[in-house]
């Protein structure tokens, strides 16, 4: 009897300790261990991953994890509590032997061994401060962000800004804790931490979470590089067995710290353990089979349970993933929309074509007429550029991976045409096999406009460069020829059989100085006279000239402003535009019609202004001339304002009216458009800017002038001019008229005949522009000073960029523009000694 019952006792004793393993194991038992028994562990603040307690003791998921897995394998652990960014740098030092806690990422496994198997999935969660809105990535350009120095969330939201373009300012610190401060400081406009630590802590801030979400991370153990193989085999060994038991320290853990009720849970005690596993032993022995049956139904069920609740997890995890992929989008389509980028695809498996709503009216694609193959898409494009759009569709297909771009023309549904770049990528198999090109498309009509004005304008600005350039020269000769031409006439009898050749060659010189003038007013680079003048008037004061001008068959009609603002300008500049701009209408109107001249009060806005690049917004007066004639085509506007471009037979125009006008309202700091089609008639819109400033009356000292042509005279004049043909002319001239004349060909010359001369010299004659270093004004300064009675006049053939922009002659001065004619230089010279005081000559 006594060894039956001692028998029971060891059955029992082997069922218990058999049983007790079954329920208290966490993981497989692997026996020794190659890892040292004592293992430095660092811990840093991040609840409820790992932390210290108010008591010092290291609590929190990895903790629990690890603290059970040390007891079955016999560890001593050693916590080493530190700052994030100390722990990383103890890790890479060696002074610790394990980090759990740590996001695993490509780049980190560069620098750590990671375990294999993931403890806990984390997210990036984006706080902010109350009332402070913030819904996607794009309203943290220009934040202050304060992340966590190290963070791998804080390494993936840097990466994503920078490749959406977003640039924000980042402030780190050394704790999640620290984090929270900043933002409940308002110190920041933005905070990153992770959703685990945010769950725990955001109640005790005056916080809200945002929107923003990152991508999820995988949280695991890692140690040293190379250090603790084995140390990492046996934690993964024991957590893949953890998680696939649904009772183990894991699962209690992450019930207790994210769940929230890990403290209501029941756990049997040892001394219940041992008790019910004899309970179970004795029943196993009276039901036998049924007992095994029961057990393996729990067992599945269980697992099953297990699987249900990683399952569920699972689902939450890829909800959270999609809904951050959504906000991604809704980011993307937003940034596609404020850009205008149209998307489109061609597939290479059906050789179509698929284009977002954004690329179809981008394209003027109908709903009915949407092309899908290369050569229907091909028949939108302008046919000079579709050969070279089919090679850089080939050239994709060839290449994959490089982008290729166009800029093409493409005609819309109105007969409009518009300007697309676009560019393409393809995107191939490992093999090369090419599975679509992708792209996308923007209006750029609005930029090859200004390119095409600003092209216009370097062309028109090289042309007037050109004409400046030989205007100096040229003038000479030409005073030169007309100057000649009047001596000669001058001292010859009209009976003379020569005398009509001469006239004959004054009369050729002076056409020849008319078309210089023309060429300067092209190139804006005449010596303007302008002032405060109402555009009324000078209209009024030309009608009966325009009558006369464009004959009966035409009608004058004018519609005048009569609060018309002033503008500042040089009326005989501005006469002469109108007259231009008259004639150009009659020539157009053949069989008679009608001209109207418009003038208006008129604001130029910032969309008008940044479509032309001449002009600035604000208020404008406009004078418009329109006539009823035959119009202009697209491509003769192109050139109406080029010189000597023109549509008239030849002998019926020079091709400078137009571009004279151009000139002149340009170097009057206006703006002039014109429109016009076939059939239509034709309008020139002249804006010149506002001018209210200042009294009235002219900007300019008033003309010198005088009447007869008694211009004989006893004075003397000291004449300065380097050119020997124009000084042997006006030196001829002056001695014709009874001039004593003296002749230097620059300024240190004459300064020596000022010094030398005993007799008093009455006026200074001096080219303005002459070698030798001293300029007509440096001449004149020192001779004023020398000869304070003297008159001073001065002339030149040189632009107003040699002569007014650079400073070498000031407005008030007296001035006489080659090339001149006799009469020209003796009235100049007649009025400015006949005129009172020297003061208005020499305030240069």
């Amino acid at each position: 009897m006594t060894t039956k019952i001692i028998r029971s006792f060891l059955v029992a004793l082997i069922g218990l300790q058999f049983a007790s393993a079954l329920i208290r194991a966490d993981g497989p038992p692997t026996g020794a261990t190659t890892a040292s028994p004592h293992i430095r562990v660092g811990i840093y603040n991040n609840k409820p991953l790992g932390f210290w307690d108010e008591a010092g003791r290291p609590q929190g998921i990895f903790v629990d994890i690890l603290t059970g897995i040390a007891k079955q394998e016999g560890w001593t652990l050693e916590y080493v509590f530190c700052e994030w960014a100390a722990c990383l740098q103890m890790l890479d030092a060696h002074k610790i032997d394990l980090l759990g806690a740590i996001a695993w990422s490509e780049k980190r496994t560069l620098q750590y061994d990671f375990t294999q198997e993931t403890v806990i999935t984390n997210w990036g969660q984006v706080y902010s401060p109350r009332k402070q809105d913030l819904s996607s990535f794009l309203d943290l350009d220009g934040k202050r962000i304060a992340v966590l120095a190290g963070d791998i969330h804080y390494t993936n939201l840097k990466e994503l800004l920078n490749g959406f373009g977003v640039s924000p300012v980042y402030i780190e610190a050394q704790t999640y804790a620290d984090v929270f401060k900043l933002l409940d400081e308002h110190s920041v406009d933005a905070g990153l931490v992770n959703r685990l630590y945010g769950s725990q802590f955001e109640a005790g801030y005056t916080i809200e979470k945002s929107p923003i979400i990152l991508n999820p991370i995988e949280v695991r153990f890692a140690a040293p590089k190379g250090a603790h193989p084995d140390l990492l085999a046996i934690i993964d060994a024991h957590l893949k067995a953890q998680k696939d038991d649904g009772n183990s320290i894991y699962h209690r853990s992450i019930s207790r710290w994210l769940e929230g009720n890990g403290s209501n849970r029941w756990y049997l005690p040892d001394w219940l353990i041992w008790g019910f596993s004899g309970a179970l032993l004795l029943l196993a022995l009276f039901i036998g089979l049924n007992l095994f049956l029961r057990a393996q139904v729990q067992a599945k069920t269980a697992e099953l349970s297990t699987r249900n609740k990683k399952l569920r997890h699972e689902i939450a995890e890829r909800r959270q993933a999609e809904e951050a992929l959504r906000r991604n989008q809704a980011t993307l389509e937003l940034a596609l929309e404020a850009t205008t980028i149209g998307l489109w695809q061609w597939h290479a498996e059906t050789e179509k074509f698929t284009w977002d709503e954004r690329c179809r009216t981008l394209f003027g694609f109908g709903k009915e007429h949407i092309p899908t193959s290369i050569d229907s898409y091909l028949n939108h494009v302008y046919p000079d550029d579709q050969s070279a759009l089919r090679v850089t569709f080939e050239a994709c297909l060839a290449h994959p991976g490089e982008i290729g771009g166009n800029d093409f023309r493409v005609y819309l549904p109105d007969g409009k045409m518009r300007w697309i770049h676009s560019t393409g990528k393809a995107v191939a198999e490992k093999d090369g096999r090419v599975l679509r090109i992708m792209g996308g498309a923007i209006d750029i009509t609005e930029r090859k406009t200004l390119e095409d004005q600003l092209r216009q304008s370097q062309k028109m600005e090289a042309v007037g460069r050109l004409a400046g350039g030989v205007a100096h020269d040229f003038n000479n000769i030409l005073t030169a020829i007309i100057g000649y031409s009047d001596l000669i006439l001058l001292k010859m009898d009209e009976t003379d059989p020569n005398f009509g050749f001469i006239s004959e060659i004054k009369i050729a010189g002076e056409r020849a100085a008319a078309l210089t003038r023309q060429l300067l007013a092209f190139s804006r680079k005449q010596i303007l006279q302008p002032e405060r003048l109402d555009l009324n008037k000078v209209i009024i004061n030309v009608q009966k000239m325009l009558k006369r001008l464009i004959g009966e068959d035409i009608e004058l009609q004018t519609s005048l402003d009569p609060g018309l603002s002033a503008v500042k300008a040089d009326p005989g500049q501005l006469e002469q535009v109108i007259m231009n701009l008259a004639v150009n209408a009659r020539d157009a109107m053949p069989a008679g019609g009608q001209l109207l001249l418009e003038t208006q009060n008129v604001c130029l806005d910032e969309d008008y202004a940044q479509r032309h690049t001449d002009v600035t917004p604000g208020p404008w007066v406009l004078l418009a001339v329109s006539d009823t004639g035959a119009g202009i085509d697209q491509e003769t506007l192109e050139h109406v304002f080029e010189p000597f471009f023109t549509t008239k037979e030849t002998q019926k125009g020079t091709g400078l009216g137009l571009a004279t006008v151009h000139g002149i309202i340009r170097q009057s700091r206006g703006h002039i458009r014109v429109y016009s089609e076939p059939g239509r008639g034709t309008t020139f819109k002249i804006y010149l800017p506002q001018f209210a400033a200042g009294p009235d009356g002219p900007a300019h000292p008033a003309q010198l002038t005088i009447t007869g042509r008694n211009y004989h005279g006893a004075e003397t004049i000291l004449l300065v001019e380097d050119e020997t043909a124009v000084r042997n002319l006006a030196e001829s001239i002056l001695k014709t008229y009874g001039y004593t004349t003296l002749t230097a060909q620059n300024g240190p010359e004459a300064l020596t005949i000022a010094q030398t001369y005993n007799a008093p010299i009455d006026l200074l004659l001096t080219d303005v522009i002459m070698p030798g270093g001293m300029t007509g004004r440096d001449l004149a300064e020192t001779f004023a000073a020398m000869r304070p009675q003297a008159k001073i006049i001065y002339m030149s053939g040189y632009t107003d960029n040699a002569i007014i922009k650079r400073g070498i002659l000031g407005v008030n001065a007296a001035f006489l523009q080659k090339p001149f004619t006799s009469d020209e230089l003796m009235q100049k010279i007649r009025a400015t000694l006949d005129t009172a005081g020297p003061e208005n000559i020499r305030k240069v």
